[in-house]
């Protein structure tokens, strides 16, 4: 097997490229259902931050998924003082004659992150989009931001999504979302939490 080191790098960097699709995913589940094609309005750096963004923004979530990961990176180091452990062994299914059991123990716990990222990823684009589309129809948005356009003029909205490009929102006593650019039309924007 590679050293840690090595190692370490590639888990690092194939996580960072699985986030990224993960990412991708979430942004066109979400969007999709209300008729935007998200990559049409994105550019690359809002395609790299996306994951990022989307673990940062809950705090729960970034503490589950550095729950999930750390021992996806630590676990399988320490496998030739705890595969003698009863619990250890049952858990990932080793036996006294395994050869490789930190390669096991390595690809069992990147499995559990892997269902894990998807889950997250995958649920929150669908489950974000239906709960808005519930909103939308039942009249229980709230519009409770405010966009300022570069021609002094202000509208109430409800922002569901933004990037480096484009501010997507509903204008109050509308449905229908709407897309400004932001560059050169938006002067500010006050988002209310």
């Amino acid at each position: 097997m590679k050293n840690n080191l090595e190692q370490t790098q590639s888990l690092l960097y194939l996580g960072y490229v699985l986030l990224v699709v993960l990412g991708i995913i979430h942004e066109t589940l979400f969007y999709s259902q209300f008729g935007i094609n998200i990559l049409e309005c994105s550019d690359i750096l809002d395609v790299l931050l996306s994951p990022i963004s989307r673990l940062t923004s809950n705090k729960m979530l970034l503490v589950l998924s550095f729950v999930v990961t750390l021992p996806v990176l630590w676990l399988p180091k320490r496998t030739s003082r705890l595969k003698h452990r009863k619990w250890f062994a049952n858990f990932f299914k080793l036996t006294a004659e395994s050869v490789d059991a930190e390669k096991r123990v390595l690809n069992v716990l990147t499995f559990f992150a892997v269902i894990f990222f998807v889950g997250i990823f995958v649920g929150s684009g669908i489950g974000r989009g239906t709960r808005l589309q519930n909103k939308i129809a039942s009249g229980a948005i709230e519009y409770n931001d405010t966009i300022h356009f570069i021609d002094d003029d202000a509208i109430n909205v409800a922002i569901i999504g933004k990037n480096s490009s484009y501010v997507f929102y509903i204008k109050e006593g509308n449905t229908h979302i709407e897309i400004s650019p932001i560059s050169g039309a938006v002067k500010s924007l006050r988002i209310v939490e």
